[in-house]
């Protein structure tokens, strides 16, 4: 599952909460996927269609896409990195993430709070309520 993304000029970066997927670098350009592992390992799979990169980002379990649709392209093994390195890339990963879910929980409690203020019990906006229940049961999985 991805857990932050980022874009900036025509490479995507993806942080992945996994069992073995940790990084992602998908250059747009040139359409090589540079994947490393939780254990370190580095590989560049190369002319990976956006589309096939867009499946394996957003798909619940990467090393499942990274099996059926990107191992199937030619490949370079790169350098390892150090697992320490990998492990704190996704530390703060999560780390921001989590902020920004809380910064959101606040947001929406706040919400509710003025609702209440304004209507009362009655005027709950169940539709907040179930924002706040869905972001905080996220929240817990980080």
């Amino acid at each position: 599952m991805i857990i932050q993304r980022q874009e900036k000029d025509g490479i995507v970066k993806g942080y992945y909460k996994s069992t073995n997927v940790a990084l992602s670098e998908y250059n747009k350009n040139t359409k090589d996927l540079i994947i490393t592992f939780d254990y370190g390992g580095v590989y560049a799979y190369h002319n990976v269609p956006e589309k096939d990169y867009v499946r394996f980002e957003m798909d619940e379990s990467q090393g499942k896409i990274l099996n059926s649709h990107i191992k199937q392209f030619s490949f370079s093994k790169l350098d390892n990195v150090d697992k320490d390195y990998v492990k704190n890339q996704i530390a703060e990963a999560i780390a921001a993430d989590k902020k920004s879910f809380e910064v959101r929980i606040l947001e929406i409690m706040g919400q509710i709070k003025e609702d209440y203020i304004q209507n009362g019990e009655n005027g709950l906006n169940t539709v907040l309520m179930s924002e706040l229940d869905k972001t905080i049961t996220y929240f817990n999985t980080l």
